[in-house]
């Protein structure tokens, strides 16, 4: 069955697609659909990077993108001075991106005043295009979490 219908179709191109006039301008009409389909296709990738701004201010925490820059700051509360605090910038491989920052407060052997101290922790990172969140961790617990979309 498959050998007649292969046949029959073969036989079926030799008759319509001899005449050279035919195939030419059958291969004209494909190249142009196969090029007309790259355009198209090339343009719906692009992304608009004008409606892609964000901002919030929430508490201590203030997140700003725009242009493919993530800019954040927050105001993080020390038992001590002397506690240092350890910033561990992350951007996950998913789409769209998820950004997290992980702090992490450390003590001190030095002899310290026993005060609570704030610090601010500020900073920039290239995204490429607007994430999906921004968390911040503050000793493995959230303390900041927004969506940007």
């Amino acid at each position: 069955m498959k050998k007649l219908i292969l046949e029959r179709l073969l036989l079926f191109l030799n008759r319509k697609l001899f005449n050279k006039g035919m195939l030419i301008s059958y291969m004209k009409k494909i190249i142009i659909l196969i090029l007309v389909i790259i355009f198209l296709t090339s343009c719906s990738i692009k992304e608009d990077l004008d409606d892609s701004k964000f901002e919030e201010i929430s508490g201590n925490y203030y997140v700003k993108y725009e242009n493919g820059v993530l800019e954040y700051n927050a105001l993080i509360e020390k038992p001590t001075p002397c506690h240092k605090i350890i910033k561990d910038e992350k951007i996950m491989e998913s789409y769209p991106i998820q950004v997290v920052v992980d702090l992490n407060i450390k003590s001190s052997d030095e002899i310290c005043i026993q005060v609570i101290s704030e610090e601010k922790i500020e900073g920039i990172i290239n995204t490429g295009h607007k994430p999906g969140s921004f968390t911040i961790r503050l000793n493995d617990e959230i303390v900041y979490s927004t969506n940007l979309r």
